[in-house]
Protein backbone atom coordinates (compact mmCIF):
# COMPACT_ATOMS: atom_id res chain seq x y z
CA UNK A 1 0.00 0.00 0.00
CA UNK A 2 1.48 3.31 -1.14
CA UNK A 3 0.19 5.29 1.86
CA UNK A 4 1.72 2.79 4.28
CA UNK A 5 5.08 3.10 2.47
CA UNK A 6 4.88 6.90 2.68
CA UNK A 7 4.31 6.83 6.47
CA UNK A 8 7.02 4.18 6.91
CA UNK A 9 9.58 6.17 4.90
CA UNK A 10 8.65 9.33 6.82
CA UNK A 11 9.25 7.62 10.18
CA UNK A 12 12.53 6.07 8.96
CA UNK A 13 13.65 9.49 7.69
CA UNK A 14 12.92 11.11 11.07
CA UNK A 15 14.74 8.36 12.98
CA UNK A 16 17.64 8.38 10.52
CA UNK A 17 18.14 12.13 10.91
CA UNK A 18 17.96 11.89 14.72
CA UNK A 19 20.55 9.12 14.65
CA UNK A 20 22.89 11.16 12.48
CA UNK A 21 22.74 14.45 14.32
CA UNK A 22 23.10 12.78 17.74
CA UNK A 23 26.11 10.67 16.68
CA UNK A 24 27.70 13.62 14.84
CA UNK A 25 27.22 15.85 17.89
CA UNK A 26 28.72 13.20 20.17
CA UNK A 27 31.78 12.60 17.99
CA UNK A 28 32.38 16.33 17.46
CA UNK A 29 32.01 17.21 21.13
CA UNK A 30 34.11 14.37 22.56
CA UNK A 31 36.95 14.53 20.03
CA UNK A 32 40.12 16.41 20.79
CA UNK A 33 40.33 19.39 18.35
CA UNK A 34 43.67 18.10 17.02
CA UNK A 35 41.99 14.79 16.01
CA UNK A 36 38.49 16.02 15.20
CA UNK A 37 38.93 15.89 11.43
CA UNK A 38 40.27 12.35 11.59
CA UNK A 39 37.47 11.11 13.85
CA UNK A 40 34.76 12.76 11.77
CA UNK A 41 36.39 11.32 8.63
CA UNK A 42 36.17 7.81 10.12
CA UNK A 43 32.46 8.48 10.73
CA UNK A 44 32.15 9.69 7.12
CA UNK A 45 34.02 6.59 5.93
CA UNK A 46 31.47 4.23 7.50
CA UNK A 47 28.69 6.45 6.19
CA UNK A 48 30.10 6.07 2.66
CA UNK A 49 30.63 2.31 3.02
CA UNK A 50 27.03 1.93 4.17
CA UNK A 51 25.80 3.90 1.15
CA UNK A 52 27.90 1.69 -1.14
CA UNK A 53 26.80 -1.63 0.42
CA UNK A 54 23.13 -0.81 1.09
CA UNK A 55 21.84 -0.86 -2.51
CA UNK A 56 23.44 -4.27 -3.03
CA UNK A 57 20.85 -5.77 -0.64
CA UNK A 58 18.33 -5.37 -3.45
CA UNK A 59 20.04 -8.28 -5.23
CA UNK A 60 18.85 -10.57 -2.41
CA UNK A 61 15.28 -10.06 -3.64
CA UNK A 62 16.07 -12.64 -6.34
CA UNK A 63 16.24 -15.26 -3.57
CA UNK A 64 13.21 -13.97 -1.66
CA UNK A 65 11.35 -10.66 -2.02
CA UNK A 66 11.35 -10.14 1.77
CA UNK A 67 15.00 -11.07 2.37
CA UNK A 68 16.43 -7.49 2.02
CA UNK A 69 13.95 -6.26 4.64
CA UNK A 70 14.66 -9.12 7.04
CA UNK A 71 18.42 -8.64 6.76
CA UNK A 72 18.14 -4.85 7.18
CA UNK A 73 15.96 -5.37 10.25
CA UNK A 74 18.47 -7.79 11.78
CA UNK A 75 21.34 -5.32 11.19
CA UNK A 76 19.36 -2.51 12.82
CA UNK A 77 18.53 -4.74 15.81
CA UNK A 78 22.23 -5.62 16.23
CA UNK A 79 23.14 -1.91 16.19
CA UNK A 80 20.30 -1.14 18.63
CA UNK A 81 21.50 -3.83 21.06
CA UNK A 82 25.07 -2.47 20.97
CA UNK A 83 23.91 1.07 21.79
CA UNK A 84 22.79 -0.13 25.26
CA UNK A 85 26.45 -0.74 26.17
CA UNK A 86 27.33 2.93 25.58
CA UNK A 87 27.30 5.24 28.59
CA UNK A 88 24.78 8.05 28.20
CA UNK A 89 26.31 11.53 28.02
CA UNK A 90 25.24 15.14 27.69
CA UNK A 91 26.98 17.54 25.35
CA UNK A 92 27.79 20.86 27.00
CA UNK A 93 26.17 19.83 30.32
CA UNK A 94 28.22 22.43 32.22
CA UNK A 95 27.11 25.23 29.90
CA UNK A 96 24.01 27.32 30.43
CA UNK A 97 21.20 25.55 28.56
CA UNK A 98 18.54 27.93 27.32
CA UNK A 99 14.90 27.23 28.06
CA UNK A 100 13.37 24.98 25.40
CA UNK A 101 10.86 26.93 23.34
CA UNK A 102 10.06 27.67 19.69
CA UNK A 103 11.67 31.13 19.81
CA UNK A 104 14.57 29.77 21.82
CA UNK A 105 15.21 27.16 19.12
CA UNK A 106 15.09 29.83 16.42
CA UNK A 107 17.62 31.89 18.37
CA UNK A 108 19.93 28.88 18.68
CA UNK A 109 19.75 28.17 14.95
CA UNK A 110 20.27 31.86 14.18
CA UNK A 111 23.26 32.01 16.54
CA UNK A 112 24.87 28.95 14.99
CA UNK A 113 24.33 30.27 11.46
CA UNK A 114 25.95 33.62 12.30
CA UNK A 115 28.98 31.88 13.80
CA UNK A 116 29.35 28.97 11.38
CA UNK A 117 27.55 29.84 8.11
CA UNK A 118 30.71 29.07 6.17
CA UNK A 119 30.67 25.47 7.49
CA UNK A 120 27.21 24.91 5.97
CA UNK A 121 28.58 25.33 2.43
CA UNK A 122 30.47 21.97 2.15
CA UNK A 123 27.44 19.80 3.17
CA UNK A 124 25.24 21.83 0.81
CA UNK A 125 27.72 21.27 -2.04
CA UNK A 126 27.99 17.56 -1.18
CA UNK A 127 24.19 17.23 -1.32
CA UNK A 128 24.14 18.79 -4.81
CA UNK A 129 27.06 16.63 -5.90
CA UNK A 130 25.78 13.31 -4.59
CA UNK A 131 22.27 13.59 -6.00
CA UNK A 132 23.54 15.17 -9.23
CA UNK A 133 25.88 12.21 -9.80
CA UNK A 134 23.30 9.57 -8.89
CA UNK A 135 20.26 11.14 -10.57
CA UNK A 136 21.46 13.32 -13.46
CA UNK A 137 24.78 11.81 -14.56
CA UNK A 138 23.23 8.43 -15.57
CA UNK A 139 20.91 10.34 -17.94
CA UNK A 140 23.87 12.28 -19.36
CA UNK A 141 25.94 9.11 -19.69
CA UNK A 142 23.21 7.17 -21.50
CA UNK A 143 22.66 10.05 -23.92
CA UNK A 144 26.40 10.14 -24.59
CA UNK A 145 26.41 6.42 -25.48
CA UNK A 146 27.76 4.90 -22.24
CA UNK A 147 26.23 1.55 -21.27
CA UNK A 148 24.63 1.03 -17.85
CA UNK A 149 27.48 -1.15 -16.54
CA UNK A 150 30.06 1.54 -17.37
CA UNK A 151 27.90 4.24 -15.74
CA UNK A 152 27.67 2.13 -12.56
CA UNK A 153 31.46 1.67 -12.62
CA UNK A 154 32.03 5.42 -13.09
CA UNK A 155 29.78 6.32 -10.14
CA UNK A 156 31.39 3.58 -8.03
CA UNK A 157 34.85 4.99 -8.81
CA UNK A 158 33.78 8.23 -7.10
CA UNK A 159 32.78 6.20 -4.01
CA UNK A 160 36.10 4.30 -4.06
CA UNK A 161 38.06 7.56 -4.16
CA UNK A 162 35.99 8.85 -1.25
CA UNK A 163 36.42 5.71 0.87
CA UNK A 164 40.19 5.39 0.34
CA UNK A 165 41.11 9.05 0.90
CA UNK A 166 38.51 10.29 3.41
CA UNK A 167 40.55 9.55 6.55
CA UNK A 168 43.90 10.85 5.14
CA UNK A 169 42.22 14.10 4.09
CA UNK A 170 40.62 14.39 7.56
CA UNK A 171 44.07 13.99 9.16
CA UNK A 172 45.57 16.61 6.80
CA UNK A 173 42.73 19.01 7.68
CA UNK A 174 43.63 18.64 11.38
CA UNK A 175 47.14 19.76 10.57
CA UNK A 176 46.49 22.61 8.13
CA UNK A 177 42.96 23.66 9.13
CA UNK A 178 39.54 23.20 7.50
CA UNK A 179 39.47 26.87 6.44
CA UNK A 180 42.48 26.32 4.16
CA UNK A 181 41.64 22.80 2.95
CA UNK A 182 38.05 23.34 1.83
CA UNK A 183 38.61 26.17 -0.73
CA UNK A 184 41.53 24.19 -2.16
CA UNK A 185 39.49 20.97 -2.55
CA UNK A 186 36.39 22.65 -4.02
CA UNK A 187 38.48 24.79 -6.42
CA UNK A 188 40.40 21.74 -7.65
CA UNK A 189 37.12 19.81 -7.95
CA UNK A 190 35.66 22.59 -10.14
CA UNK A 191 38.68 22.39 -12.48
CA UNK A 192 38.42 18.58 -12.77
CA UNK A 193 34.68 18.82 -13.53
CA UNK A 194 35.40 21.24 -16.40
CA UNK A 195 38.06 18.87 -17.78
CA UNK A 196 35.61 15.93 -17.51
CA UNK A 197 33.29 17.70 -19.97
CA UNK A 198 35.88 17.09 -22.72
CA UNK A 199 36.43 13.38 -21.95
CA UNK A 200 35.40 10.99 -24.72
CA UNK A 201 37.02 7.69 -23.66
CA UNK A 202 34.97 5.76 -21.02
CA UNK A 203 38.05 4.63 -19.04
CA UNK A 204 39.05 8.28 -18.54
CA UNK A 205 35.63 8.91 -16.96
CA UNK A 206 36.46 6.28 -14.34
CA UNK A 207 39.83 7.95 -13.64
CA UNK A 208 38.38 11.48 -13.48
CA UNK A 209 35.52 10.45 -11.18
CA UNK A 210 37.99 8.64 -8.93
CA UNK A 211 39.94 11.93 -8.65
CA UNK A 212 36.68 13.78 -7.96
CA UNK A 213 35.94 11.29 -5.16
CA UNK A 214 39.33 12.09 -3.63
CA UNK A 215 38.79 15.85 -3.83
CA UNK A 216 35.08 16.16 -3.04
CA UNK A 217 34.05 12.98 -1.21
CA UNK A 218 35.10 14.40 2.16
CA UNK A 219 33.08 17.62 1.93
CA UNK A 220 30.38 16.40 4.31
CA UNK A 221 32.72 15.19 7.08
CA UNK A 222 34.99 18.24 6.69
CA UNK A 223 31.96 20.53 6.90
CA UNK A 224 30.88 18.79 10.12
CA UNK A 225 34.36 19.19 11.61
CA UNK A 226 34.50 22.84 10.53
CA UNK A 227 31.11 23.57 12.11
CA UNK A 228 32.28 21.92 15.36
CA UNK A 229 35.44 24.05 15.29
CA UNK A 230 33.36 27.24 15.11
CA UNK A 231 30.45 26.37 17.42
CA UNK A 232 30.28 26.29 21.26
CA UNK A 233 29.45 22.91 22.82
CA UNK A 234 25.95 23.86 23.97
CA UNK A 235 25.00 24.80 20.38
CA UNK A 236 26.42 21.68 18.70
CA UNK A 237 23.04 19.85 18.44
CA UNK A 238 21.55 22.87 16.64
CA UNK A 239 24.66 23.07 14.45
CA UNK A 240 24.39 19.43 13.43
CA UNK A 241 20.71 19.81 12.60
CA UNK A 242 21.58 22.79 10.39
CA UNK A 243 24.30 20.77 8.63
CA UNK A 244 21.72 18.04 7.90
CA UNK A 245 19.23 20.63 6.65
CA UNK A 246 21.74 22.20 4.27
CA UNK A 247 22.76 18.76 2.98
CA UNK A 248 19.08 17.95 2.35
CA UNK A 249 18.56 21.32 0.66
CA UNK A 250 21.48 20.58 -1.66
CA UNK A 251 20.04 17.11 -2.34
CA UNK A 252 16.75 18.70 -3.44
CA UNK A 253 18.37 21.40 -5.59
CA UNK A 254 20.98 19.11 -7.23
CA UNK A 255 18.81 16.97 -9.54
CA UNK A 256 16.37 19.83 -10.25
CA UNK A 257 19.01 22.39 -11.25
CA UNK A 258 21.21 20.02 -13.28
CA UNK A 259 18.21 18.27 -14.89
CA UNK A 260 16.63 21.56 -15.94
CA UNK A 261 19.89 22.88 -17.38
CA UNK A 262 20.64 19.77 -19.48
CA UNK A 263 17.05 19.95 -20.76
CA UNK A 264 17.69 23.48 -22.03
CA UNK A 265 21.38 23.48 -23.03
CA UNK A 266 22.25 19.80 -23.61
CA UNK A 267 24.32 17.15 -21.87
CA UNK A 268 27.68 18.89 -21.55
CA UNK A 269 26.23 21.73 -19.49
CA UNK A 270 25.94 19.28 -16.55
CA UNK A 271 29.70 19.43 -15.90
CA UNK A 272 29.85 23.22 -16.22
CA UNK A 273 26.86 23.77 -13.91
CA UNK A 274 28.40 21.60 -11.17
CA UNK A 275 31.81 23.23 -11.73
CA UNK A 276 30.22 26.70 -11.46
CA UNK A 277 28.47 25.79 -8.19
CA UNK A 278 31.75 24.39 -6.80
CA UNK A 279 33.63 27.52 -7.85
CA UNK A 280 31.07 29.75 -6.14
CA UNK A 281 31.37 27.57 -3.03
CA UNK A 282 35.16 27.85 -3.21
CA UNK A 283 34.99 31.67 -3.27
CA UNK A 284 32.54 31.78 -0.34
CA UNK A 285 34.68 29.34 1.66
CA UNK A 286 37.80 31.42 0.98
CA UNK A 287 35.97 34.60 2.02
CA UNK A 288 34.50 32.98 5.15
CA UNK A 289 37.86 31.41 6.08
CA UNK A 290 39.59 34.78 5.80
CA UNK A 291 37.01 36.40 8.11
CA UNK A 292 37.44 33.60 10.67
CA UNK A 293 41.21 34.09 10.55
CA UNK A 294 40.73 37.75 11.50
Amino acid sequence: NLYFWFILRLLIGIGDHMLHFSSQTWIGAMSDPSKRGRNMAIYGLFFSVGFAVGPQLVNLAKINANLPFFLSGILVLIAWSLVWFIRNDFVGEKAVIRKISFWGSLKRFSGVFKMAWVAMIPPFLYGILETGLNATFPVVGLRDGLDTMMIAMIISSFSVGTIIFQVPIGIISDKFGRGKMLPLLTGAGAVVFVLTAFVKIPVFFVIFFFILGILLGSLYSLGLSYMTDLTPLELLPAGNILVGMFFSLGSIIGPSATGMMIGIFGNQIFYFVVAGILLLGCLLLALGGRKEAH
